[in-house]
């Protein structure tokens, strides 16, 4: 039989051009020596071509040679790695724009953005990671030569080496003879143990595939292709990938919303004792999501996986000693576990641990204890967690009494939907403490907002500005309708209202 040519296997050529100031001759050079190795390492599949500006014809002006990497940057390169250390050179930012341009209009090059970041970001430094962010392309930072070598490393794993995606193009049954007979070649040559490792090599490839389009690294967010790439590996029995089918199913990221099926993933992952797993198995039980809700068997699987270390089961099973939710209510064992959490840095646990010291719970009430750890989850953006922190200073707990920066903390809860938080930042503007000007208008905009989600003493506050022509034109039908809903949850002064 005749070689037909479709059945070659091409050899997938991958030019890269490293680009960055001139100084940082060390970094590109350690750039261009791991992608080496990488190359190497697959080359009978992947060839990766390094550029730097000293590829160019040397003969060439200065202009003629920017001119000639300008074009091969917008023409022929497949990634572009940028390289900068805090400020970016006219130059370089030419070569950003080049290379954004021409990503923008036809999807490449891809853009590799590693920074390592000093006490004041430049304006045009800050100008890139914008523009990376919002296109989805990569940026990370690095603090040294050889952190910087091991993120190349890991940003360009799933470019090479991909035996799966290389499998997947091989469709006839002729090629389906020739996998199973260089399986066993392989096997005969490097034995059994050798042999897995290579499969585990390939099946870690397939689930970073997926990891970069589920987070948009340097690829344009997807969450359907990410689900291919981890149902690749699930399959075949990769823990890391069943759990990450699992949760897309949970979520409905990529394919349609099942429970069920997100139960049966987590499952298979369990039994490779996977400690994520455990958790979201856990999880399920104690929603009833895909089984039965059953917090004594939550709690079994939270500990599992919090014994493992897992932050997110280690909070989970504090929440259910707190609550006596499949155990029995036992504040100092859930301290314990919050303990734990929180310094992993874990913000939902470090709030718990905050409450915990703040009202006396499992250990000695402590103001400054609980502010302590409130700061630290408010810091990561909790919501809830910025919601008491601003309470703290309204009241002076923990930290001297002000109401300036309660009002701070308050709106940044407020601002992520807060209704707590909502409500309190309007009662500050409508009461105008010590630092705060009264402002009637801002006052409503928050009650409102507050009041819509069904806040009952924000919806009775709306309906008295409503009544007093406070913030908002004077309307007794609609005082009425605010008191109305504050009434229906149980709200005497708003049932009050109604009566007069």
């Amino acid at each position: 039989m005749g070689e037909d040519k479709n059945d070659k296997i091409p050899m997938r050529e991958v030019k890269v051009f490293i680009a960055g100031s001139k100084s940082l001759t060390i970094e590109r050079d350690a750039i261009r020596s791991v992608l080496q190795i990488l190359s190497n390492n697959n080359s009978k599949n992947v060839l990766i071509r390094t550029y730097t500006y000293e590829e160019f014809d040397t003969s060439l002006s200065p202009e003629g040679r920017q001119e000639e990497y300008n074009r091969f940057i917008k023409n022929e390169a497949d990634y572009v790695i940028f390289v900068l250390d805090g400020t970016i050179g006219g130059i370089t930012l030419e070569e950003f724009d080049i290379a954004w341009k021409a990503f923008i209009s036809k999807k490449k090059p891809s853009i590799y953005v590693y920074h390592k970041p000093t006490n004041n970001i430049s304006k045009e430094i800050q100008e890139v990671i914008d523009k990376i962010n919002q296109y989805g392309q990569y940026y990370t930072e690095y603090s040294d030569v050889e952190n910087l070598k091991l993120k190349i490393e890991n940003s360009f794993h799933h470019v090479i080496g991909n035996l799966d995606a290389l499998f997947r193009r091989l469709k006839s049954k002729h090629w389906l003879w020739i996998v199973a007979i260089l399986s066993a070649i392989m096997l005969g040559v490097f034995g059994v143990k050798q042999y897995q490792q290579l499969r585990l090599s390939s099946l870690k490839v397939c689930y970073e595939n997926g990891e970069d389009y589920y987070n948009g690294n340097g690829v344009v967010q997807d969450y359907v292709e990410a689900v291919k790439w981890y149902r690749k590996a699930a399959e075949k029995g990769y823990a890391a990938a069943q759990v990450r089918l699992g949760s897309c199913y949970y979520l409905g990221n990529g394919v349609a919303q099942d429970f069920t099926e997100s139960v049966k993933w987590y499952r298979l992952a369990v039994e490779q004792n996977n400690a994520w797993a455990q958790n979201n198995l856990g999880r399920c039980y104690y929603f009833g999501h895909g089984v039965r809700q059953d917090y004594t068997e939550a709690v079994r699987w939270y500990e599992k996986s919090a014994n493992q270390g897992d932050a997110m089961a280690q909070s989970s099973l504090g929440n259910c000693y707190y609550f006596g939710d499949g155990v029995e209510q036992n504040y100092t064992e859930a301290v314990k576990w919050y303990q734990l959490a929180a310094e992993q840095n874990n913000a939902e646990a470090q709030h718990a641990l905050s409450l915990c010291y703040y009202h006396g719970r499992g250990v000695e009430k402590n103001y400054a204890e609980a502010v302590k750890w409130v700061r630290k989850a408010s810091d990561q953006g909790l919501a809830a967690a910025q919601y008491h922190l601003g309470l703290c200073y309204a009241v002076g707990h923990g930290v001297t009494q002000d109401y300036v920066e309660a009002a701070k903390w308050y709106r940044k809860a407020a601002e992520q939907n807060n209704v707590n938080a909502q409500y309190v930042l309007g009662r500050t503007y409508y009461d105008a403490p010590k630092g705060i000007a009264r402002d009637y208008v801002e006052a409503v905009k928050w009650l409102r907002k507050a009041a819509e989600q069904g806040h009952a003493d924000a919806q009775y506050c709306l309906g008295f500005c409503y009544e007093h022509n406070q913030g908002v034109g004077k309307s007794l039908s609609e005082a009425r309708k605010w008191y109305r809903k504050a009434s229906e949850q149980g709200h005497e002064k708003a049932k009050q209202r109604l009566e007069q």
